[in-house]
Protein backbone atom coordinates (compact mmCIF):
# COMPACT_ATOMS: atom_id res chain seq x y z
CA UNK A 1 0.00 0.00 0.00
CA UNK A 2 0.77 3.84 -0.29
CA UNK A 3 -0.50 6.65 1.05
CA UNK A 4 -0.63 10.04 -0.38
CA UNK A 5 -2.04 12.97 1.59
CA UNK A 6 -3.37 16.03 -0.11
CA UNK A 7 -5.99 18.77 -0.11
CA UNK A 8 -9.57 17.25 -0.76
CA UNK A 9 -10.46 19.92 -3.70
CA UNK A 10 -7.69 19.07 -5.58
CA UNK A 11 -9.29 18.09 -9.11
CA UNK A 12 -6.92 15.05 -8.86
CA UNK A 13 -9.03 13.95 -5.78
CA UNK A 14 -12.44 14.49 -8.01
CA UNK A 15 -10.95 12.42 -10.64
CA UNK A 16 -9.80 9.51 -8.31
CA UNK A 17 -13.57 9.61 -6.99
CA UNK A 18 -14.59 8.93 -10.36
CA UNK A 19 -11.78 6.63 -11.42
CA UNK A 20 -9.68 5.17 -8.61
CA UNK A 21 -7.02 4.05 -11.49
CA UNK A 22 -3.74 6.24 -11.21
CA UNK A 23 -0.24 5.70 -11.67
CA UNK A 24 2.52 7.02 -9.88
CA UNK A 25 6.32 7.66 -11.14
CA UNK A 26 8.87 7.21 -8.37
CA UNK A 27 12.81 8.33 -9.46
CA UNK A 28 15.34 7.15 -6.89
CA UNK A 29 18.77 8.49 -8.18
CA UNK A 30 20.77 7.34 -5.73
CA UNK A 31 19.74 3.91 -6.62
CA UNK A 32 19.01 4.58 -10.52
CA UNK A 33 16.24 3.31 -10.18
CA UNK A 34 12.80 4.47 -12.63
CA UNK A 35 9.56 3.16 -10.43
CA UNK A 36 5.96 3.62 -12.00
CA UNK A 37 3.43 2.10 -9.67
CA UNK A 38 -0.23 1.09 -11.06
CA UNK A 39 -2.52 1.68 -8.18
CA UNK A 40 -5.74 1.80 -7.01
CA UNK A 41 -7.13 4.12 -4.56
CA UNK A 42 -9.81 4.99 -1.71
CA UNK A 43 -10.48 8.57 -0.79
CA UNK A 44 -10.54 9.29 2.67
CA UNK A 45 -11.63 12.02 4.94
CA UNK A 46 -13.03 13.38 8.04
CA UNK A 47 -13.20 10.97 11.15
CA UNK A 48 -11.81 8.60 9.14
CA UNK A 49 -8.07 10.57 8.69
CA UNK A 50 -8.40 12.56 12.31
CA UNK A 51 -5.36 10.40 13.63
CA UNK A 52 -3.55 10.97 10.51
CA UNK A 53 -4.08 14.90 10.70
CA UNK A 54 -3.13 15.12 14.02
CA UNK A 55 0.24 13.60 13.22
CA UNK A 56 0.54 16.21 10.56
CA UNK A 57 3.04 18.88 12.19
CA UNK A 58 1.56 22.34 12.51
CA UNK A 59 4.27 23.87 9.85
CA UNK A 60 2.80 21.50 7.80
CA UNK A 61 -1.19 21.78 7.93
CA UNK A 62 -1.27 24.95 5.47
CA UNK A 63 -1.19 22.44 2.83
CA UNK A 64 -4.79 21.98 3.15
CA UNK A 65 -6.99 24.48 3.07
CA UNK A 66 -5.83 27.39 0.44
CA UNK A 67 -7.60 29.89 -0.78
CA UNK A 68 -9.15 29.72 -3.74
CA UNK A 69 -9.05 25.99 -4.25
CA UNK A 70 -5.84 24.82 -5.91
CA UNK A 71 -6.11 24.92 -9.51
CA UNK A 72 -8.29 28.05 -9.65
CA UNK A 73 -6.62 30.85 -12.19
CA UNK A 74 -4.91 33.56 -9.69
CA UNK A 75 -3.97 36.85 -11.00
CA UNK A 76 -0.39 36.99 -9.51
CA UNK A 77 1.47 34.45 -7.82
CA UNK A 78 0.84 35.52 -4.81
CA UNK A 79 -2.80 36.00 -4.49
CA UNK A 80 -3.62 33.72 -2.03
CA UNK A 81 -4.08 32.46 1.26
CA UNK A 82 -3.74 29.43 2.85
CA UNK A 83 -5.63 28.94 6.53
CA UNK A 84 -5.04 24.81 7.61
CA UNK A 85 -8.89 23.74 7.51
CA UNK A 86 -8.67 20.11 8.87
CA UNK A 87 -11.71 19.56 6.78
CA UNK A 88 -9.87 19.55 3.71
CA UNK A 89 -7.25 17.22 4.49
CA UNK A 90 -7.72 13.64 2.67
CA UNK A 91 -5.78 10.45 2.51
CA UNK A 92 -5.46 8.64 -0.43
CA UNK A 93 -4.94 5.38 0.25
CA UNK A 94 -3.36 3.19 -2.30
CA UNK A 95 -3.39 -0.13 -3.07
CA UNK A 96 -1.00 -1.22 -5.50
CA UNK A 97 -2.09 -3.63 -8.84
CA UNK A 98 1.73 -3.28 -10.23
CA UNK A 99 5.17 -1.98 -10.31
CA UNK A 100 7.78 -1.95 -13.03
CA UNK A 101 11.29 -1.21 -11.93
CA UNK A 102 13.52 -0.18 -14.31
CA UNK A 103 17.35 0.23 -13.17
CA UNK A 104 19.02 2.38 -15.01
CA UNK A 105 22.82 2.07 -14.25
CA UNK A 106 25.32 0.99 -16.65
CA UNK A 107 24.07 -2.17 -17.71
CA UNK A 108 20.24 -1.70 -17.88
CA UNK A 109 17.46 -3.98 -16.19
CA UNK A 110 13.99 -3.86 -16.40
CA UNK A 111 11.06 -5.75 -14.47
CA UNK A 112 7.38 -5.71 -14.29
CA UNK A 113 5.82 -7.32 -11.01
CA UNK A 114 1.80 -7.86 -10.92
CA UNK A 115 -0.58 -8.39 -7.76
CA UNK A 116 -1.48 -11.61 -9.67
CA UNK A 117 -1.37 -14.92 -6.78
CA UNK A 118 0.22 -12.89 -4.30
CA UNK A 119 2.78 -11.22 -6.91
CA UNK A 120 4.13 -13.21 -9.71
CA UNK A 121 7.00 -10.99 -11.72
CA UNK A 122 9.03 -10.99 -15.29
CA UNK A 123 11.84 -9.70 -16.68
CA UNK A 124 11.47 -7.00 -19.84
CA UNK A 125 13.24 -5.76 -22.01
CA UNK A 126 14.50 -1.90 -21.13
Amino acid sequence: QVEVHTDSLTPKVEELRENNKAALHVWIRKSMLQLRLEVCFDVLTGLEVADRWNAVPPTSRISYGTQPVPGKAITGPFDYEKPAEQARFAVLKGHVQQIEVLYLGTKHQRALYKRIDDWSGQWLSP
